[in-house]
């Protein structure tokens, strides 16, 4: 391991310390204040060239301004805040401690890793006196976990305000890794929308001894069952058939539900929708006055969330069960990933990550760059970092880790990005 990549670790591992931690409701931000006044320290050449503005109290937008006022500037994003950290950790998820060629912690791969890369490829160029064509701008926003939209939605606002528009958006995604034998950099192109129902039985109450024809909580299940078998239909989009293309050259496309069968691909192929929240009932006795679940539905691109919403309606009508749609983000629009922008992308990825093939790649998770959709044509979600095997099962939960030697990779990817001419 050489200097830099230690170096590049220990600052992470300072970010990492610093508990960021959003949630819906109680927030406690002077951890924000903590890694606003750190930045400057670990990165003095940064914030000594940049112009920074703060958007939404903790938000952070840093301008680096280039020789060519008349090209149109590029915008790279993070995000500041980490989830929760939850249980089974067997290191501090805060510590950010290094051990065996790994930092731990919350945010490590989500997305402190990126903040941290992002910041360090900029201090290494300004210290080489590089001198970039348009001007590079940084995106930092506070509340991406919860929905971004104090943090990048209000960024997004500012942008329009000030009319300024992107040749390229480059945030969070699809990381690097083995499928089907062969190593590939997913390059996500489009990410689905996300749609919460929330259903809501109701019922007298009253004993369990003598209980009606149907309780609330019977006919609350009876609904949530119905929306989990009554699957969306299935349906190949360009980018899904492309990236399949890819990784399995021999796939049978005329079966979609034979893929349908392997979790992964049903989740690029429809419209999903699964319960993940349960509540009712106070005494193993008394009958609930209420019950209510929530549906998270994660929508195909060009899926509307008031057409499910429809469907769902119309599919539990006769339940008595009440439905209230609250929007998280409609579908994105597609990056035009046959663009000679994404063709240089793809090419900067092959060239710092020789042995992976760039693919375009539909995400079915969730970034805040959708905020930025009316500033561009191109937003490329991606995440340069080769993953081990079963990391990925630690973004979000225990012993979430990032390895040192992939931080180097990142740095160097996210220069030449900022050298390029776009």
């Amino acid at each position: 391991m050489n200097n830099s990549t230690s170096c590049i670790s220990e600052k992470l591992a300072k970010l990492i310390r610093c508990q960021t931690v959003t949630v819906r409701n109680g927030n406690n931000y002077s951890a924000f204040g903590e890694i606003h006044a750190l930045l400057p320290k670990l990165y003095p050449n940064v914030f000594a060239t940049m112009n920074l503005e703060i958007i939404g109290g903790y938000s952070m937008v840093l301008r680096w301004s280039g020789s060519d006022k008349t090209a149109k500037p590029i915008l790279f994003c993070a995000h500041l805040d980490v989830v929760p950290a939850g249980e089974d950790w067997t290191k501090n998820p805060f510590g950010g401690e290094i051990e065996n060629g790994k930092i731990y912690g919350s945010g490590t791969i989500d997305m402190k890793n990126i903040l941290a890369c992002l910041l360090e490829s900029a201090e290494d160029l300004i210290g080489e006196g590089f001198i970039q064509k348009q001007d590079i701008y940084f995106a930092f926003g506070h509340d991406e976990e919860i929905g971004g939209f104090e943090g990048a939605g209000k960024i997004a606002q500012y942008f329009n305000e000030n009319e300024i528009k992107f040749a390229m958006v480059v945030d969070e995604g699809g990381f690097i890794g083995e499928v089907n034998r062969q190593k590939i950099a997913r390059i996500a192109v489009a990410e689905k929308g996300i749609l919460n129902l929330v259903l809501t039985a109701k019922d007298g109450g009253g004993h369990a001894s003598v209980p009606p024809e149907k309780s609330a909580l019977g006919r609350l299940s009876e609904a949530v069952s119905r929306i989990e078998s009554n699957k969306s239909p299935l349906v190949l989009i360009d980018v899904v058939r492309d990236y399949f293309a890819v990784i399995m050259p021999d796939c049978d496309f005329e079966n979609l539900q034979e893929l349908s069968k392997k979790r992964d691909y049903n989740a690029l192929l429809r419209t999903t929708a699964v319960a993940t929240m349960m509540q009712a009932g106070h005494a193993h006795n008394v009958l609930p006055k209420i019950a209510t679940a929530n549906i998270n539905v994660r929508l195909m691109p060009g899926e509307k969330a008031v057409d499910y919403y429809g469907f769902v309606c119309d599919l539990i009508s006769d339940l008595d069960v009440e439905i209230a749609m609250n929007v998280l983000r409609e579908t994105d629009k597609i990056s035009d990933y046959k663009s000679e922008t994404f063709k240089q992308f793809c090419n900067i990825s092959k060239e710092i990550f020789v042995d992976a093939k760039p693919v375009p790649y539909l995400m079915t998770g969730s970034t805040d760059s959708s905020f930025y959709e009316p500033l561009t044509d191109n937003i490329y979600k991606f995440c340069p970092f080769e993953l081990e095997k079963n990391q990925f099962s630690t973004i979000h939960a225990a012993d979430e880790y990032v390895t040192q030697k992939s931080l180097h990779g990142a740095v160097l990817f996210y220069k030449k990005l900022m050298q390029a001419k776009w």
